[in-house]
């Protein structure tokens, strides 16, 4: 990497690759759309070789980055954290391709005091499926081990973060960023088990000592406390951490942790069902979807699904099935279809999740995913 200065700011700089067919799209919502934590970034053709140049101004990479009181910035750069990985479950709704992400620390870069975390996208064209899951993951592990990370993270958490993007899982992820933001310090149990047994052991000891004095029911407190203590530890279990082996049969000692999620990754999607109440007597409406494609609209002879609504196109929208996604495309003639409110662009696959709601003109539905 090499940082141009100027008299316009510094650019980190990176060679295009041959033929590269830039995403206009892609640099005008990267330019525009406010927390996105993705520099600006611009094809310049002015040195011989194309290249892609981030304006990384007022900013360093975060191999240069050096906490000067690691315990005080732990907050804030674990609060910049949960906001990057917040902004990275959105960026598939913003039809930009989280696969084109450079997950290198080098091209990683934030302030002197690590309270704003940028990272630098390849604004090209591709073919590769927009969705999370489209990220190298072992490039994205190698990343989240990088040292900035590790002092403000714990092993959990990383894992959950990792685990989320896998599995293509966005509601995981932002529960986990969200975990992230609201603690200040790394999200351990909430309670300090080895430290406890210690304090318990020690109490234990005092006790002992205390028996041999004749005013013997003071021994009696800190015998109390410490047999409470030692049950909790033997007892406890940590409520927002999940431990599980894999489900492959492998036998494999090896161990993931993640936290409040149930284990998903055995179950296939058998059916997905869309239900409407109706505005005018309550009527609950449901369409189950068990082909692989179906069509939503008003005209009950081309549509699967039939909607009596003259805000309702004749062929309004379609539905896929995947084993284990569902998506939605707009096929309406006046563009209004719509995911959790956000209009959605013509002839464009949209994931959609268990609980979401889709509008079909004024017509508001509820995705209902059945795995088998």
């Amino acid at each position: 990497m090499k940082i141009r200065k100027g008299p316009f700011g510094s650019f980190a700089t990176l060679k295009a690759d041959p033929g590269m067919i830039p995403f206009e799209y892609a640099m005008e919502v990267i330019d525009k759309t406010e927390g996105l934590h993705l520099l600006p970034v611009y094809l310049n053709s002015n040195f011989g070789e194309a290249e892609l140049d981030f304006d990384c101004s007022g900013l360093i990479p975060v191999n240069e980055y050096s906490a000067s009181d690691k315990k005080k910035d732990t907050a804030a750069r674990r609060s910049s954290i949960g906001d990057l990985f917040l902004s990275l479950s959105g960026m598939p709704d913003l039809l930009i391709n989280p696969a084109l992400l450079i997950l290198d620390a080098d091209y990683l870069f934030t302030d002197v005091s690590g309270t704003n975390i940028y990272m630098c996208l390849k604004p090209v064209e591709t073919k590769i499926p927009l969705r999370l899951s489209s990220m190298d993951i072992a490039k994205l592990e190698t990343l989240l081990d990088h040292q900035f990370f590790r002092e403000a993270l714990a092993e959990d958490e990383i894992t959950a973060l990792v685990y989320a993007i896998r599995t293509n899982d966005e509601d995981l992820l932002k529960k986990t960023a969200d975990l992230i933001i609201s603690s200040p310090q790394e999200g351990k149990p909430a309670n300090d088990l080895p430290g406890q047994l210690l304090y318990s052991l020690a109490l234990a000891c005092l006790s002992m000592i205390l028996l041999a004095f004749p005013v013997r029911f003071i021994s009696f407190f800190p015998a109390a406390i410490s047999a409470v203590l030692l049950i909790k530890y033997i007892m406890h279990t940590p409520s927002e951490f999940i431990t599980f082996k894999p489900q492959d049969g492998s036998g494999s000692d090896d161990t993931r942790t993640r936290i409040l999620f149930d284990d998903e990754e055995a179950r296939k999607l058998n059916c997905a069902f869309l239900e409407s109440t109706s505005p005018v007597n309550g009527e609950v409406l449901s369409y189950a979807v068990y082909q692989d494609t179906v069509t939503i609209g008003s005209d009950r002879f081309l549509s699967d699904f039939y909607i009596k609504d003259s805000s309702v196109s004749p062929i309004h929208a379609q539905l896929s099935i995947t084993p284990d996604t569902v998506y939605l495309s707009d096929c309406s003639a006046n563009g209004k279809t719509y995911i959790d409110d956000r209009s959605i662009t013509p002839e464009t696959k949209y994931e959609v999740k268990n609980g979401q709601k889709i509008t079909l003109g004024r017509i508001d539905f509820r995705l209902k995913v059945s795995f088998n």
